[in-house]
Parts: C-alpha cells; sequence; structure tokens
C-alpha cells in the first residue's frame, strides 16, 4: 500500500495476507490533517510482480463544524442549546428542534475547528464566526441550512493536474408546535415536581412551581413527585390526555441510626464550607509528631482514597469500592463495607454524612448511599452520567452536587432526598428530586445552601477560562433565582458563605466576593486578581480572606512560583495585604485555628489576635505547611509542620481534618 503524504513523498506499507484474520490495521501519519488537509489516493497493489492487481482507493474529505447552537429569542445568554446533543465527529449531519407555535425567530451559532470556516452560510448569509444569528421562522417548519465548500488540488504528482471541491452540510429543522399547559395537584402540598422532556432534559415550569405551560401537545414526557420523608412517585404521559395530574405520596418513617459526638461531619466541617475552628492546633513542628499510618492493599488510580471523616470516635474513608470505617487512635480498620455498586475513581471529594447514613460518589453520575452502622448499601441514585467530582452538601433532608463529562458538555446540577424509600432492598433507584443542567458541567464546585437559596458555580463550556456562570436556585425547587455571567474563569471552588456574601475561586486566576439577598439574588460583586489559577476552597475571618494560588512556572512543578495568600476586604473591595510562597500549589481548602487568638505573644498585655492556617500543597514531598497572621499584618512566613518519612512521600491535593484530641488526619494520593 502507498500514498503521497502532505510533504511530497511517497509512503509505503506492506500488508500481510493475514491481517484482516489477525485484526492488523494500516495507516500512514501526514496524509490528510496539515493545514486546510487535502483529498488523498492510497493506491493497494495486491498479488505477485508477475500477477498483480492495483486498486485506486480516493479518500475524500468531508467539511465539519465542531458546534452547532440554536437558541430561543429569549435565552439571552445562549443558556439552554435546543439541539441538545451536536456530534462534533460529523456523524449525525441532521437535526430536528421544536417551538412554540407563537415563537416568530431562532438564534443559531456555529463554531468551526482551528478557526477554519470554508466559506460557512447559513441560509445563505456568510458566516466566519461565533456570533448568532436570528433565523425567521416561515411556517409551522422551518429549514435552517449550514452549507461550507472548499476547492482543493491533490498533492499525489498523479493527480495534480486534477481540482476537487469539499463540502460539508448541516441541517437543522425547525417544528413549531402547539403548546397545553398541564397542571399537577400534590399531598403532600410541598412536594417537588420536576417534568422530563424525552431526551431527560427538565422542563422549566411556569412562575407557579406545579403549573407547566410550555408542554408540546402530542409529546411524551416524565414527571417526578418527591418531598423528604415520603416516598416518591414517577410515571410517563402523553400531553393532552389530561390537563391536570393529581399524585398522593405515602409517608416513610424508617430512619438510620444516628451517629453522635462526631469531630468531622462534612466537607470543611461547615455548613457555611468556611473552614475555621476554635480547637487547639499545633504551632510548631516540634511539638506534632505522627501517630499512625495506614496503607490499604489496593493500587492504582481507582483506589485512591477520599479525604476523612470523624464520626463517633471513628476514621471514615472510601478507595475502590469500598467504605472503611478505622479507628481514630491506631489506624486499625475495624469495619469494610459490602462491595458497592460504583467506584470512587479518583477519590478527590469526602464522604458525605447526614442523618445516619454516608453518601459516596460511585461514579456515572451516581451517589450510594450506605448505613453509617451496617456499612450496607440503602439506596443508589439513577445515572445521570460524567463523574461527580464536586462536594455534596446536605440540608434539611436532602443533597446537592454536580456532574462533570467535559469543558463543553452539559452536566448537572441534582437534588436527592435523602429518605430511604424502600427499607427492604439496598438497591432502588433514587430519582432526581430535581437537576438543573450546564453546559460545561460541574467541577470541584460545591454548594452552599441556605433555607432558601443554593448557590453553586460552573465551568465555563468553552474549554477555556473565559466565563463561567454563578447560579442562585431555589434550595427546594431548583428553579432558577439568579445568575451571573460575567466572571473570569472556570469556578473550581466550593463557595464559601459569611456575614452576608459568597466567596469563590476561579481557574482563571480570580477571588470573588458577591453579595446575597435575602431573596437568593446578587448583589455587588468584587473581584481580585491573584496572578495565578486557584481552585481552593477560600477561609473568610475578620475581613481577611486567606487563598491557595497556582505558580506560573507548572502546576505539579514545586519551583512553579506558588503562593498562598492574605487579602483584605472592605466595603469597597478586595486588595492584598500580603501572600507567601509554597513550595508546591496549595490546591485544596485551609483550616483556619482561632484557638490561640486571645493570647498575647508580644508581652503588651493585650489579646494579639493571632490566627493559625494550615494547608495542604500538591508536589513532593507533599505534607502540612502552617501560616500565622494577626491583624494589620503585611508580610508573613509559611512554615513546614509535617513531612511525611520517605515511603510516605506523594503529592497532596487532599483535605485534611482535626479531631478533638488534637489530631490531623490527611490522606497522600498520587499527582493528577
Amino acid at each position: 500500500m502507498s500514498a503521497c503524504d502532505l510533504d511530497g513523498k511517497t509512503v509505503e506499507n506492506e500488508i500481510i495476507t493475514t491481517g484482516y484474520t489477525d485484526g492488523k490495521r494500516y495507516n500512514f501519519s501526514n496524509i490528510f490533517t496539515k493545514d486546510n488537509g487535502k483529498r488523498a489516493v492510497y493506491t493497494v497493489t495486491a498479488g505477485t510482480a508477475a500477477d498483480s492487481q492495483t486498486y485506486k482507493i480516493v479518500v475524500l474529505r468531508r467539511l465539519d463544524l465542531s458546534m452547532i447552537g440554536c437558541y430561543l429569542p429569549s435565552d439571552k445568554d445562549m443558556a439552554k442549546n435546543l439541539i441538545s446533543e451536536f456530534d462534533s465527529a460529523g456523524i449525525t449531519r441532521d437535526y430536528e428542534v421544536a417551538v412554540g407555535q407563537d415563537t416568530k425567530s431562532v438564534k443559531v451559532t456555529a463554531s468551526a475547528f482551528n478557526d477554519k470556516w470554508y466559506g460557512l452560510t447559513v441560509n445563505g448569509q456568510a458566516v466566519s464566526d461565533s456570533k448568532a444569528l436570528e433565523i425567521p421562522l416561515t411556517g409551522s417548519d422551518t429549514e435552517i441550512l449550514f452549507q461550507m465548500k472548499e476547492d482543493g488540488t491533490y498533492q499525489d504528482p498523479a493527480y495534480q493536474t486534477l481540482s476537487y471541491t469539499s463540502t460539508g452540510t448541516y441541517k437543522v429543522t425547525v417544528h413549531k408546535k402547539s403548546k397545553v399547559t398541564v397542571t399537577f395537584k400534590t399531598e403532600p402540598s410541598d412536594a417537588v415536581v420536576s417534568v422530563y422532556d424525552s431526551k431527560g432534559e427538565r422542563v422549566e415550569p411556569s412562575k407557579d412551581a406545579d403549573t407547566y405551560d410550555s408542554l408540546y401537545y402530542g409529546d411524551k414526557y416524565t414527571w417526578n413527585v418527591s418531598k423528604y420523608g415520603y416516598i416518591s412517585k414517577r410515571q410517563e404521559f402523553t400531553v393532552g390526555e389530561e390537563s391536570e395530574i393529581k399524585v398522593t405520596l405515602e409517608q416513610q418513617t424508617a430512619r438510620q441510626e444516628e451517629i453522635t459526638d462526631n469531630d468531622w461531619s462534612s466537607y470543611q466541617n461547615s455548613e457555611t464550607n468556611n473552614g475555621i475552628t476554635d480547637r487547639a492546633m499545633p504551632t510548631s513542628k516540634n511539638t506534632i509528631t505522627q501517630k499512625w499510618a495506614t496503607r490499604l492493599d489496593a493500587k492504582g488510580w481507582d483506589a485512591a482514597l477520599t479525604p476523612p471523616l470523624i464520626l463517633g470516635g471513628y476514621v471514615y474513608v472510601a478507595s475502590g469500592q469500598f467504605i472503611y470505617k478505622m479507628d481514630k487512635n491506631t489506624g486499625d480498620i475495624v469495619q469494610t463495607s459490602e462491595r458497592m455498586s460504583g467506584n470512587m475513581q479518583y477519590a478527590m471529594i469526602p464522604l458525605a454524612y447526614a442523618e445516619g447514613m454516608l453518601f459516596a460518589q460511585i461514579g456515572g453520575g451516581q451517589i450510594q448511599a450506605l448505613s453509617a452502622t451496617t456499612l450496607k448499601s440503602l439506596w443508589i441514585s439513577e445515572k445521570l452520567g460524567g463523574q461527580t467530582l464536586s462536594p455534596i452538601t446536605y440540608k434539611n433532608g436532602y443533597i446537592y452536587t454536580g456532574t462533570w463529562n467535559s469543558d463543553t458538555t452539559p452536566g448537572s446540577y441534582f437534588c436527592l432526598s435523602v429518605t430511604d424509600e424502600d427499607p427492604s432492598k439496598g438497591n432502588e433507584i433514587k430519582y432526581c428530586t430535581w437537576k438543573y443542567d450546564h453546559k460545561g458541567g460541574f467541577y470541584w464546585a460545591g454548594a452552599y445552601a441556605s433555607e432558601n437559596y443554593l448557590v453553586f458555580g460552573s465551568d465555563d463550556g468553552a474549554g477555556d477560562a473565559y466565563t463561567s456562570i454563578l447560579y442562585s436556585v431555589n434550595t427546594h425547587t431548583g428553579q432558577l433565582i439568579d445568575k451571573r455571567t460575567d466572571l473570569i474563569g472556570d469556578i473550581r471552588s466550593t463557595i464559601t458563605y459569611n456575614n452576608g456574601y459568597v466567596y469563590f475561586t476561579t481557574k482563571g486566576g480570580y477571588l470573588y466576593r458577591v453579595a446575597m439577598n435575602a431573596d437568593g439574588t446578587f448583589g455587588a460583586v468584587a473581584g481580585y486578581n491573584l496572578g495565578g489559577a486557584a481552585t481552593s476552597t477560600p477561609v473568610v475571618y475578620k475581613n481577611r480572606i486567606y487563598v491557595g494560588v497556582c505558580g506560573t512556572g507548572g502546576q505539579y512543578n514545586a519551583d512553579g512560583g506558588h503562593h498562598f495568600d492574605v487579602l483584605k476586604e472592605s466595603a469597597s473591595g478586595l486588595s492584598l495585604a500580603y501572600k507567601v510562597s509554597i513550595p508546591g500549589y496549595p490546591q485544596a481548602a485551609p483550616i483556619l485555628s482561632t484557638a490561640y487568638e486571645n493570647q498575647d505573644f508580644d508581652g503588651d498585655g493585650k489579646a494579639d489576635g493571632r490566627v493559625y492556617l494550615y494547608f495542604t500543597y500538591n508536589a513532593y514531598p507533599g505534607g502540612i505547611y502552617m501560616l500565622t497572621d494577626t491583624p494589620g499584618q503585611t508580610s508573613g512566613k509559611a512554615e513546614e509542620l509535617f513531612r511525611p518519612v520517605s515511603k510516605q512521600q506523594e503529592y497532596c491535593i487532599s483535605l485534611f481534618v482535626w479531631t478533638k484530641t488534637e489530631q490531623f488526619i490527611i490522606r497522600m494520593i498520587p499527582a493528577i
């Protein structure tokens, strides 16, 4: 087999007679994809020198787009693409979307691979960027044609006198459909109704959460009715068959045995995600010694350990498909869970605990609930797909977290009632109370939950660190309250709440403070450029903000210029107090201790107000650094508090916890 590559050279490869049955594949590099690419001709000669047959295979060149978007005119942020799953591989070329009968137009966008537009036209209008184009809708069905073409010549000298035209066409057909209103009557009346279309996307209700006025006549949908403490119901229905749907839920009173006297029971051990403790912690490396270290007999990424929880005097961690209960004082494993139905994968997020249950992120966009005392399964949430990488937030009988697939595909932020609806089974499927989809998904995006609103960040959906969205939704129903679309960089930190504000960092290198109104809407925004990517959840205390920042010399390079920053805040904005160098990216959330705040260290007869910050860093050899800070301080130096012995040294992206008996517990993982 031979061909002429894009540099004009003839390349050859011998095909063995058993290649097909052996499953062997033959290919040449540098044939199609350089610059704009070209058609190519493969020459296959079969037989012997005396008796042969030559075959010519002409490989045509198809022109593709990386994305097509279609949006309603009212969707100013173009957040919901009516084309729910665009095939960037180019196999699917025809798409159909539905809009209401009274819709006058849609907005369409296109994205090109490597900014190669190939003379793209949309219904005859030339397009050379990703700006939205308004397309009027005529009649009940409107076709929108995306057409590309480019003339080319062959690189092969035997065909250089010939020319050809490469083409690429996509078609989007917009169907107008009549809308019908369906009202739900539930018992109890405050049960949450969610309606999903045939693609599994949630349909937004009207202002009344129990009324849906944008369902298309004749289409099939699925409703789900859920409430904490009740057995949920779910059913498919066809719009037009009934205008009112009545659903009565049955109460479920089964509860799990609670664990009491818990040292560390949640992410940052705080409902506001603000990692502050009044427990006494070490103030010098001379006052800290390693008490124990336990290594599980497991290997590879799929066996990484989660950061720990400390419940009822025991340490709880998960690895692979198991949860382990360990003696807090010895590190001995005293109990192992039954095998979970999925894998903890990278295990970067701790287990969550509430109401006598442990909640584990087992991959596939699923959460598995286990009894914290028996370590047996109680229920498994429905498969949403993707990775579950965001900390789980618990509030008033519900848990919240998000999924991530890729920078440019949708993920879901979702809510689950924690009720064990069928105690006779351990593998019952728990359906979402609600879910909220976003292109770009949710990566390390832990939420802050108040009684009325839930705030969480997102990736930008563009593959680069430009603008992301900060969401505020109704904690109970998941309906959108407010959003900010002017933030720089993927929000890959958990949201911290303090004194009427939420705080978070971005991969784009910013720390933001956003005022929260009582109704869940956003107020004034203040931002500070940290000078490097940040995924650390900030700690906020007495007008100071503490956060780790990645240097510009390489994320995993110990000499990459990483630093830990102390910021000042006032009503007018944010500014830098000082920063200290760290030999590794302090990527995980820090912990602040106020235990020594009222002591007089300088001998002036007054309390110094000194606080201690503790954090890990994602570089070899791993361990813990400490920083002291006092009001008005303008410089500082981080001190190494603990370094593992050589055989335990590793990169560390872990949170750590602090027991009531003055013990740090951390876990080390390979670099990611």
